[in-house]
């Protein structure tokens, strides 16, 4: 069976396909470069543009990471305080101190006295600020003041923990609308490394194959056939912990399944294909990840990757 091309379907792969046919034009000696100046114009920019967008989602990464270990501690402490408040403010009905319907000020239930839910972030910024407004709003009406905490005790914490609470909503916003934006540029991307291949075919056209394809490959061209059952091995993870990552989707584009990592990240995968392979990786927790490889035909293979967690 013959060799085609086979662009990359990884973001991973298209920076790497990228990177490597312009450091192939960078270090080209005098008259060296065999792209037009229009592919060479083309693929610079489209260099520059990718990679600055695909830095900008590790940044995001790396801050999002940052905003949930500030947030831990200070949605703790918060949650805590929410149902001091709302424990004192029951305790002070039991004791006739408040009526019942003060609870209503918080939207909360009359007829009981469960705490409220406060499983997610949104609901706990929104129930602390439904606690000072209520506050306000009861003491207002000639309410007793609150004690244990005090309502300027909830609002001392609460005016430190919510704007850092809110930064995780934030970031994670904030990384949505960069993966976005590079997947935006996967077109255009796509069509540049196109252009960039037959610039390359066309320049050694009169190669034979074999030779063909080794003069293209340095310029990013990437070649797969199929040949003889083999095996591809390797270790998925956690580019920040190096540990392995259980259950994460493995394939290696261009085959028609997926296999899933072991318990430790390990995974097995047949596959008749062979030449410039791409392995790619996914996991519900992890930004998407991929690496390029040249697998001979029928020779097993082992091949790591890490994704980085979001």
């Amino acid at each position: 069976m013959g060799f085609s091309r086979k662009l990359p379907t990884a973001n991973t792969g298209r920076k790497q396909t990228l990177n490597k046919a312009q450091n192939k034009v960078t270090s080209a000696p005098v008259g060296g470069n065999i792209l037009s100046p229009a592919t060479t114009t083309r693929l610079a920019a489209t260099n520059t543009t990718y990679n600055n967008a695909s830095a900008a989602i590790i940044t995001a990464v790396r801050a999002q990471r940052n905003a949930v270990k500030l947030a831990i501690p200070q949605r703790i402490l918060l949650k805590d305080f929410c149902n001091s408040y709302v424990k004192s403010l029951d305790n002070g009905i039991k004791q006739g101190i408040f009526p019942v319907a003060d609870r209503t000020f918080f939207g909360l239930d009359v007829d009981n006295t469960r705490l409220p839910k406060l499983t997610t972030d949104e609901e706990l910024v929104d129930f602390s600020d439904l606690v000072i407004t209520g506050d306000a709003a009861r003491v207002a009406e000639g309410g007793v003041a609150m004690s244990l905490p005090t309502i300027a005790e909830f609002v001392a914490i609460q005016s430190v923990a919510k704007p850092i609470i809110v930064a995780v909503s934030n970031t994670k916003s904030t990384l949505t609308d960069k993966k976005v934006y590079l997947n935006s540029l996967n077109y255009d991307t796509d069509d540049c490394i196109v252009h960039v291949w037959n610039d390359a075919e066309t320049n050694f056209s009169k190669y034979a194959p074999p030779a063909k394809r080794a003069a293209c490959r340095p310029w990013s061209v990437r070649y797969i056939s199929k040949g003889i059952l083999s095996v591809v091995t390797g270790l998925i993870t956690n580019s920040v912990t190096g540990l392995g990552i259980a259950y994460a989707k493995v394939r290696i584009t261009g085959s028609g399944h997926s296999v899933l990592t072991d318990a430790m990240g390990y995974f097995t995968a047949n596959t008749s294909m062979f030449g410039d392979l791409e392995l790619t990786a996914t996991h519900v927790d992890y930004t998407d990840g991929g690496v390029s490889f040249l697998k001979e035909d029928g020779v097993a293979f082992v091949q790591n990757l890490s994704l980085d967690p979001e």
